[in-house]
């Protein structure tokens, strides 16, 4: 394994896209996140015309072939859906990948509600309104009108059939959810404490199936911390990627008050795992 820092590999969630982590690399600014990936997940963003299955151990394999053709250490940053995905490669390559940071995650074995709570996307064959109203329902309260036009923009493209689809796989989630997790690295669970889905009683079921987890509120937040409240984002990502960075040998510097200063790693554009 490199002995360099490791990469840092950002999953986005349900009818997002790569673009949802924009505000928070903007943040960071491009001195830090060059070299950080950001991927489209089949049937959205730039991949919304990707053919199936879209599930969860699809978008895994697309994943771990991804962290294979790095040849060198990851950190896997999820967001929602985005955090079973990550989960599963992770645990099928322990050894590539330094750490994990869940940020609102769904929990692996999967929401298991009843079907009305994936109607609320899943059924709006793709109307930009209902998505829309969604959103802001998840969101915290009272949602800022250009932060929600920016959610809503990104699911405009995607399929109704793959909104179904994708739908019932994170609410079904799958068995490697429903035990321990075998990933022992270190897990940092961050979630909105104004998010209405991903409760904290949930975000703590989730931390409970590591071994090695600790978690952290995030102020204000609503389900899509990282477009709510970059700021806050920012500083847990970067703190989180130094303490891992620390743990497995290397030491990056913490990200200043007034930009980043992580060791230099403007960030890739959107790309296929595949």
């Amino acid at each position: 394994m490199s002995d360099r820092a490791p990469a840092i590999i950002l999953v986005h969630g349900f009818l997002d896209s790569g673009l949802i982590w924009r505000p928070v690399l903007d943040v960071l600014g491009a001195a830090v996140v060059s070299g950080w990936t950001t991927i489209d997940l089949a049937g959205m963003g730039s991949e919304w015309a990707a053919e199936g299955p879209f599930t969860l151990h699809r978008y895994a394999d697309d994943l771990g072939a991804l962290i294979d053709r790095m040849s060198m250490q990851v950190v896997l940053v999820g967001h929602s859906m985005g955090t079973q995905i990550v989960e599963l490669a992770a645990a099928r390559r322990p050894k590539n990948v330094a750490g994990l940071l869940l940020l609102s995650p769904v929990p692996l074995g999967g929401v298991r509600g009843p079907l009305g709570i994936t109607r609320a996307f899943g059924a709006t064959d793709g109307g930009v309104e209902a998505q829309r109203n969604a959103r802001r329902q998840l969101m915290g309260q009272p949602p800022e009108p250009s932060t929600l036009e920016f959610l809503t923009g990104l699911g405009r493209d995607v399929k109704r059939e793959v909104m179904v689809a994708l739908a019932r796989a994170w609410n079904e989630g799958v068995a490697e959810g429903r035990k321990p997790s075998v990933f022992n690295g270190p897990v940092l669970v961050a979630t909105g404490d104004k998010d209405p889905l991903v409760t904290a009683a949930m975000s703590m079921n989730v931390s409970m199936r590591f071994p090695n987890a600790s978690r952290i509120p995030v102020a204000g937040a609503g389900h899509w911390p990282q477009a709510e409240r970059p700021q806050s984002v920012a500083k847990i990502i970067s703190d989180f990627i130094t303490s891992v960075s620390k743990s497995v040998g290397h030491n990056l510097p913490a990200v200043g008050r007034g930009g980043a200063t992580l060791a230099g790693l403007p960030v890739s554009d959107p790309i296929s795992p595949r």
